[in-house]
């Protein structure tokens, strides 16, 4: 039986206090019936890489901009953009197989990056100007 989709109850929604920092409080991350984790608390910082663990060990770093946005993946093989002020998605993309990295961004003649990768393959997303 193939694992469902991961949920994440959180009992209060992230939350973005001072210059983009993401808060989460009281997590719990549940697979099932399994419980992953139960009752933590953190916040990210911007520009600070964090990975979160996934189903059968796959894990999305998550990065996160001045400009308040977190890029990340889900364990169906999307690349995500997130406001960070209420966690909207704001674009996504297929990547064929769950992020196994954290992203990273870098600027080329001008123009800002992000690369991920997926199921041994490194993708590099420019960024609107």
């Amino acid at each position: 039986m193939a694992p469902s989709p991961p949920t994440v109850p959180v009992s209060s929604s992230p939350a973005r206090n001072r210059a983009g920092t993401v808060e989460l409080n009281v997590v719990r991350k549940c697979y099932d019936d399994f419980v992953a984790v139960d009752n933590i608390s953190f916040s990210i910082q911007p520009g600070k890489i964090y990975g979160l663990l996934g189903p059968n060990g796959a894990g999305a770093g998550v990065l996160t901009t001045e400009s308040g946005l977190i890029f990340t993946g889900d364990a169906l093989g999307n690349v995500l953009a997130l406001r960070t002020s209420d966690g909207k998605t704001l674009w996504h993309a297929g990547a064929g197989s769950p992020m196994q990295s954290s992203p990273i961004t870098y600027e080329l003649d001008g123009r800002q990056y992000v690369v991920t990768s997926a199921g041994g393959v490194l993708f590099s997303w420019a960024l609107p100007q």
